[in-house]
């Protein structure tokens, strides 16, 4: 009964401070009403602006050749998407499409920078690893191959389980070779070799597997040289005993004049 007069008591006052300060309690909830009203609307019209994106992406379909194969539209189109609609999921890919269509067209150069850009604007992108191996497919065209194992490494160490990691490590063997390192090469399309031998990445890394080995036939399938080991069998300690010639000539002589053999020392 007394914690119900208490509530009451705490009711009626709040109720009376209620009363004397409601123009300000009346202000406060304008200012909350408004927050959220422009709040609602920055949410509709970032959803409009990133379906907008979606859209104008859809759009832009590849076209096929005579023999069906994909061709990659012109890279302006694709970062007009791009620079229409930044900030939206579209965007981040339309120049992951522009990089690749740059590399198409054998400008490695500008399709690293926009690969670096989509790292450098979108770093927790979910397609991040594409924009790694691209950046690494650029450097290794343009024949700089240090960097190129440096770009490949960093998306096989940071991502380890992420699906481009054993095209990843087929491209560092292909480094490795190149670099005649064919003991780290091997190591890594052997893992290949293993988690991908039903695949087109798993019948690569075979491929350039048998080329390192048939060039370097020393190497074992570990990456180790082996060795030739020739095991000596050991000479017989057993000896022959044979009769001296002479104490046979010796027997024969004696019995044929009947006179003593001498004895073999």
């Amino acid at each position: 009964m007394e914690a119900e007069v208490k509530q009451s008591q705490v009711f009626y006052e709040l109720w009376a401070w209620a009363e004397i300060n409601w123009r300000r309690l009346a202000g406060g909830a304008a200012v909350v009403a408004l927050i959220a009203l422009v709040v609602s609307f920055y949410v509709w019209k970032r959803d409009v602006h990133a379906e907008a994106a979606s859209q104008a992406l859809s759009a832009l379909r590849p076209t096929a050749s005579p023999d069906g194969t994909p061709v990659m539209l012109a890279p302006a189109a694709y970062l007009k998407v791009a620079t229409d609609y930044p900030g939206t999921a579209a965007a981040a890919r339309a120049r992951l499409l522009a990089g690749s269509a740059l590399f198409d067209a054998a400008k490695y150069a500008d399709a690293k920078a926009e690969f670096d850009r989509f790292l450098r604007d979108a770093p927790e992108n979910p397609l991040r690893t594409e924009a790694f191996y691209g950046q690494g497919a650029c450097l290794e065209a343009q024949g700089k191959t240090d960097e190129a194992v440096t770009a490949y490494k960093s998306l096989v160490d940071r991502h380890p389980t992420d699906p481009l990691v054993p095209r990843a490590k087929v491209a560092l063997a292909r480094l490795y070779k190149a670099k005649n390192q064919p003991a780290e090469a091997l190591r890594l399309l052997e893992d290949v070799a293993t988690t991908e031998q039903f695949g087109t990445v798993g019948l690569m890394a075979e491929t350039l597997m048998s080329e390192i080995k048939a060039a370097n036939p020393t190497l074992s399938t570990h990456g180790t040289t082996t060795t030739n080991v020739v095991k000596v069998v050991p000479a017989t300690t057993n000896a022959v005993k044979v009769a001296p010639a002479a104490t046979n000539a010796a027997k024969a002589v004696s019995a044929a004049t009947n006179t003593p053999a001498p004895k073999a020392k």
